[in-house]
């Protein structure tokens, strides 16, 4: 049974007045918003607690390696790996790591990003932790999400000895994802059908991502997975304004239609044009 029966069912407003964005912020969002693109739609009714009860999904070890492309330019890698199971208040919970770098080769393009987060066996965040090189010095910020007495806990720290310059405590009222759990929470419902709205944090501010279930089955071509012809759910979306890099527009996501639910590939636009990510293996 879910502990939340006070989920909000409209759209989240902002948790404090939105801050100054530096690269750091700017690039964990746009990690958001492609990770995201391999789980979400946008039309949403509903907030927080699943649609059914969520697929076994979790496999210890498991690592999705990623590539991101426009037109024939390889713009960089996304990882993605189950690292760990633990035991919490007598309940599972997975630590997922979240690798994210661009092709060195880009003189335009300098991300070098590292997420984990502690994700409870009923897919929300219980941890998160962000850490994003800025100019060669690393900033790092860590959220703790504690249910039980309701409050979000945000502490940011920066510079080459990493000081600590922020720490703040505000409400919490519902099941938090962030953008490693986000992916899990979708996949653990992609053969669901219905709509709902998640409220998920990014760049210390709660956004509502609204994702669509069709539970169609199609089939695509993956270049270089074993089989390449992949049954899968397509997941499609529509971003209404333009955000980081410009992304905005109609956007499609493919999972696997088993229980295992592995995104595959996406397509989305940002301000160069569409984009496509691929999955290249599995380990």
């Amino acid at each position: 049974m879910s502990p939340f029966p006070h989920l909000i069912t409209k759209r989240s407003s902002a948790l404090y007045p939105r801050p100054d964005f530096n690269r750091r912020c700017k690039k964990a969002a746009l990690l958001v918003l492609i990770l995201a693109t391999l789980s979400v739609g946008l039309k949403g009714v509903r907030a927080g607690s699943p649609l059914s009860t969520p697929q076994d999904i979790w496999r210890v070890g498991e690592e999705l390696i990623y590539s991101v492309r426009w037109l024939f330019i390889h713009l960089g890698t996304i990882n993605v790996k189950v690292a760990q199971k633990i035991e919490n208040n007598g309940r599972s919970a997975y630590l997922v790591k979240v690798k994210a770098y661009s092709n060195p080769l880009l003189f335009f393009l300098d991300v070098d990003l590292n997420m984990e987060t502690l994700v409870d066996e009923d897919l929300y965040s219980l941890h998160y932790t962000v850490k994003d090189k800025v100019d060669e010095l690393f900033d790092s910020t860590e959220y703790v999400f504690d249910y039980k007495n309701e409050q979000m806990i945000i502490k940011r720290f920066s510079g080459e000895n990493l000081v600590k310059t922020k720490d703040d405590t505000i409400p919490l009222l519902h099941p938090m994802q962030d953008s490693g759990s986000l992916i899990f929470y979708a996949r653990g419902q992609s053969l669901s059908q219905g709509i709902i709205e998640v409220p998920t944090i990014v760049s210390e501010e709660e956004v509502s991502c609204k994702m669509v279930f069709t539970g169609k089955k199609s089939k695509v071509k993956i270049k270089g997975l074993k089989p390449e012809i992949q049954e899968v759910v397509e997941i499609k979306g529509f971003l209404p304004t333009k955000g980081v890099v410009g992304l905005s527009g109609d956007y499609r996501g493919w999972f696997t239609a088993d229980e295992r639910a592995i995104p595959l590939k996406a397509h989305l636009n940002i301000f160069l044009g569409k984009i496509v990510i691929n999955l290249k293996s599995i380990k």
